[in-house]
């Protein structure tokens, strides 16, 4: 039960390739930015993704990643070219560009976002603690939505299961 309580949001990324020539050098050493909640329409948030990731860089292109969608702001219902048309002028608007992408592609992630409330560290704690020995809980829904804290989350139950492995007797 305390896992199935964990509310999750939907959300959809927006990937969009602008051509090199036209990205500003302003812009070169930053990897994105968030929008805050006050200003979010659609767009919460965007990734440089080649400004990040050197081997997404090929010299040609900028990769941008576009967030849409949290809780409390729905972007599921849109349409692919809405949500596209809407990643193109915000971003735009909030780099202050006319971005023309030469590539674009929409992804949709219905229930990926998980909403902590307060006490959440406290329920996963004890739900963990409750597991019966070689079971472990990972990813994004328990101890952090981000890429590191997921990570370690895997690393720490991929640990924990396999000194449980190594324990059983042969």
């Amino acid at each position: 039960d305390t896992l199935a309580a964990v509310p999750a949001a939907d959300v959809a990324m927006v990937t969009l390739a602008v051509d090199v020539a036209d990205w500003p050098e302003h812009l070169l050493p930053y990897s994105g930015y968030l929008v805050p909640k006050p200003q979010q329409r659609r767009v919460t948030a965007a990734s440089f993704g080649s400004q990040k990731w050197a081997h997404w860089a090929d010299g040609r292109q900028v990769i941008l990643r576009v967030s849409l969608g949290r809780d409390g702001l729905p972007v599921l219902h849109l349409s692919d070219e809405q949500l596209l048309a809407a990643a193109v002028e915000e971003t735009g608007h909030h780099l202050g560009l006319d971005l023309q992408p030469r590539h674009a592609r929409v992804s949709r992630w219905a229930g990926a976002f998980p909403q902590y409330r307060p006490h959440h560290a406290t329920r996963i704690e004890a739900a963990m603690a409750a597991l019966p020995r070689g079971l472990a809980l990972a990813g994004a829904g328990y101890l952090g939505i981000g890429v590191p804290a997921c990570i370690r989350s895997a690393e720490n139950a991929a640990g924990a299961v396999s000194a449980a492995l190594r324990a059983v007797p042969e």
